[in-house]
């Protein structure tokens, strides 16, 4: 065997070897003690983002929609405030929403502490099932993904809870408290904030009674892996189950508004991301009708 051969077969050895670090999450890899960032988290060149003078942040009006407008007497004007964020942007920013301030801060401390754990008991949470009820894991889909990205992930299936709560962490002793009452606060939320933009379509009439809904909670927490600064953030994800259609209500339908899209599932959607093919055109794209 020559020495090239040789040198070639280390380095294959040498990169399966910190792949399977890599697998470990960010988080044990700076319990390693990395000094530089791997190039297995670095986007080759041209894929990039360029960035110019109109990218700047501070020249972008984020849309604000004020809760406590939606629940009082303004809310009709809310709800045309809603209405303009919905069809213009497509999402906005939510003030006065009434989750109290120490539920906030106990999921965040809950969810720092798990990521505190050691390696060993974090680990017993991985899960290559994008479906698992609880998933802890790296990047995106670490499987898949030809870059990483520099984030280490738990996500907890929270509705319904009583069929789901079994199966999360046990440790630390806090979370599944601190969890429960925070996917109950955003649960509430959520529905209130999609009763009010059906409401602003003109597709239903408000009602105060109607707390129950179909809808599936999924909260992931996310923690960067540096150690010496660290950044940890709670997303509360709604959505449908996974079988249920979408699709548009026959209200919006018309000979002047067409169908432009196909019924999809949101399993769809799910494993759409997890592909490849995300990569060239996105999911909205895929599902348009021809």
């Amino acid at each position: 065997m020559s020495p090239t051969i040789v040198l070639e077969v280390e380095t294959r050895f040498e990169e399966e070897e910190r792949l399977d670090e890599f697998q470990k999450g960010v988080k044990h890899l700076c319990e390693r003690g990395i000094t530089k960032v791997p190039r297995k988290y670095i986007l080759p060149a041209l894929e990039r983002p360029v960035l110019t003078k109109k990218d700047d942040a501070t020249s972008f009006k984020l849309p604000v929609i004020d809760f406590d407008q939606l629940q009082g007497p303004n809310r009709v004007h809310a709800l045309k405030s809603l209405s303009k964020a919905c069809e213009e942007y497509g999402f906005f920013q939510l003030v006065n929403h009434g989750i109290a301030c120490q539920s906030i801060v106990d999921m965040i401390e809950a969810g720092r502490k798990f990521f505190e754990l050691s390696f060993e008991e974090r680990s017993k949470y991985m899960s290559k099932d994008l479906r698992a009820p609880v998933r802890y894991g790296t990047s995106f889909n670490q499987n898949k993904d030809r870059v990483f990205c520099w984030r280490d992930f738990l996500k907890l299936d929270c509705h319904p809870l009583s069929d789901v709560l079994p199966y999360w962490p046990s440790s630390p002793t806090e979370l599944r408290q601190a969890a429960v009452n925070y996917s109950e606060k955003t649960r509430f939320l959520y529905l209130m904030i999609v009763e009010a933009i059906l409401e602003s379509l003109g597709l239903v009439e408000t009602t105060k009674d109607n707390d129950e809904n179909d809808s599936d909670d999924h909260m992931k927490e996310f923690r960067d892996g540096s150690q010496l600064l660290s950044r940890i953030s709670i997303a509360s994800l709604h959505s449908l189950p996974f079988e249920s259609m979408i699709r548009p209500s026959p209200k919006l339908i018309n000979d002047a508004n067409p169908r432009r899209y196909k019924d999809t599932d949101f399993a769809s959607f799910i494993e759409y991301i997890a592909s490849h093919e995300h990569r060239s055109k996105n999911f909205l794209e895929s599902r348009r009708m021809s």
